[in-house]
């Protein structure tokens, strides 16, 4: 039973064939008096307990800039950009115009700078400037609901917003 969502626990794993809501699916065989597989998920079990480090910070923030930000085009962009602004610093230095040359030689350089190593570093700082970013985190599943649990407090996510994701 291995299916793309499907997660994993030591005895159980969760689906969605269960009446249309994510139950948790023994894996061990059914009883002899044909009892059904689908049972009610254990309440406040926990799940997932985590802390996220800065190496995975900074990779996250690595995805969420090429893939997801508004800005995602002109950050995957940057070495083609990086590439223009270098051959129009060297037209420029060759046609005369030696001061628009250097400038733009140096912007080439900055945007090489933001795209390989920049970014990294404030998102490091990022991370360790802001604290809570490093707590542990506990998932916890409940009936109706998936809880988040930090040390400030606990937030709640519902089955149907993860269903309606989907």
């Amino acid at each position: 039973m291995s299916s793309f969502g499907t997660v994993f626990l030591p005895w159980f794993n969760l689906d969605q064939n269960c009446s249309g809501l994510a139950r948790a699916r023994s894996t061990r065989p059914i009883s002899a008096a044909g009892q059904s597989n689908c049972v009610a998920l254990y309440t406040s079990h926990v799940l997932v307990k985590y802390a996220l480090t800065s190496d995975e910070y900074v990779e996250a923030q690595g995805v969420y800039r090429t893939r997801v930000a508004r800005s995602r085009v002109f950050f995957r962009n940057l070495y083609g950009l990086t590439c223009l602004t270098v051959a129009l610093a060297v037209y420029s230095r060759f046609s005369g115009a030696r001061w628009w040359g250097d400038l733009l030689f140096l912007t080439a350089g900055l945007l090489l700078l933001e795209r390989t190593i920049l970014w990294r570093l404030r998102a490091s700082a990022k991370y360790r400037s802001i604290p809570s970013l490093g707590e542990t985190v506990e998932l916890k599943i409940e009936e109706s609901n998936i809880l988040r649990a930090v040390a400030a407090g606990s937030t709640e996510i519902r089955w149907a917003n993860i269903l309606a994701c989907r």
